[in-house]
């Protein structure tokens, strides 16, 4: 039960960030087609059997550059839609297909004849050439006009239970992929969603790797954060990969601990907002103490232009909350590397 209410915070944590457009951004080459294949197995087996889905892939389909996670949430998203609106079963049909250039269309037209384009990339328009289009559609209850105008709002849901941000996290995943999302419907016959991502440039298409844990570490790391709960779990991840961990719950306290133990500890990690002292602020004095300790900078916020000139004035790396425990080993083995795990810094002079 906690991991399974820890995994919808995290989920609602990116999908307002999605539709922020402020969440992790890992473009790769890959295929809509494998987005969907993923995807199918585990909506199969959460839908009624009352529910048929029709697969219809093309073969001829050109990749994408796009977050392979994200991509995923877009086929997951509008699939769900589909179910939902067929509460007594019906038809879900997935389709692919390639598209040579993307129809003249304004931006932003909705309520024509059951019809919206509701999302196109920052310039206002699609960008030419060829595109790859995911076409999900239902016969299930269909939507009127003012519904359809109001579907990628943010907590806007037609059902009596829903927190109305599946679709508005898919509309700022198109956004960010620089791509176009339209919806045909009507009251009784059906809902039809299309997608178009902008084809990659001629690349070798990309998977996903598997999750490999990070390899064993040492040394003594300490973690400042003021919240509780999130301190408690960070530690406990990087104590299952072998580390030592001080715990610090402010700024203040971290730059104290660090005052008196700064000998034996191998690398530092900082909640960005804290109180008393923000993370930024307790590295600087660490470093009047230390001026080679490492350091690791965590947020909630997105790695905007603010967050990188923090990082930039010596932080080593830093991680976006929320943050899973191969995240974090990774990146600080990466941080740490072959030296230093385990070792003293060098002694001041």
């Amino acid at each position: 039960m906690i991991e399974r209410n820890g995994g919808r915070a995290v989920e609602l944590t990116g999908q307002l960030l999605a539709y922020a457009r402020k969440g992790k951004h890992s473009p790769q080459v890959i295929s809509l087609n494998w987005a969907v294949l993923e995807d199918v197995p585990i909506l199969k087996a959460a839908f009624p059997a009352s529910v048929e889905f029709r697969l219809d892939l093309a073969e001829d389909l050109p990749p994408v550059l796009a977050d392979a996670t994200q991509l995923k949430q877009v086929v997951m998203s509008l699939c769900l839609n589909a179910g939902e609106a067929m509460p007594d079963g019906g038809v879900l049909s997935i389709r692919t297909r390639r598209e040579a250039d993307p129809p003249a269309r304004s931006k932003d037209s909705s309520g024509d004849g059951g019809e919206a384009t509701i999302a196109r990339n920052a310039s206002g328009g699609a960008f030419p050439g060829p595109r790859a289009v995911l076409e999900v559609s239902d016969t299930g209850c269909g939507m009127d006009e003012k519904t359809l105008t109001r579907i990628f709002e943010p907590f806007f849901s037609t059902k009596f239970i829903g927190r109305g941000m599946g679709l508005a996290a898919v509309r700022g995943i198109v956004e960010i992929h620089d791509g176009e999302i339209s919806v045909r419907s009507r009251p009784g016959e059906g809902t039809a969603f299309t997608v178009a991502f902008p084809a990659a440039p001629e690349a070798r298409v990309e998977r996903e790797s598997p999750e490999d844990p990070a390899s064993a570490g040492s040394g003594t790391i300490l973690v400042a954060d003021d919240e509780d709960d999130v301190r408690e779990v960070v530690s406990a991840m990087l104590r299952s990969f072998g580390y030592r961990v001080l715990e610090a719950r402010n700024g203040v306290e971290a730059v104290e601990l660090f005052r008196e133990r700064h000998r034996e500890i191998t690398l530092v990690l900082l909640d960005l907002m804290m109180p008393w002292m923000t993370g930024d602020r307790a590295f600087a004095e660490m470093r009047r103490i230390c001026p080679w300790v490492r350091a690791l900078l965590a947020s909630g916020y997105d790695e905007s232009e603010r967050i990188r000139e923090i990082v930039a004035e010596g932080f080593q790396g830093f991680l976006q909350k929320p943050f899973r425990r191969r995240e974090l080993g990774q990146k600080v083995e990466e941080i740490l590397g072959t030296r230093g795990r385990g070792e003293a810094p060098p002694k001041q002079e």
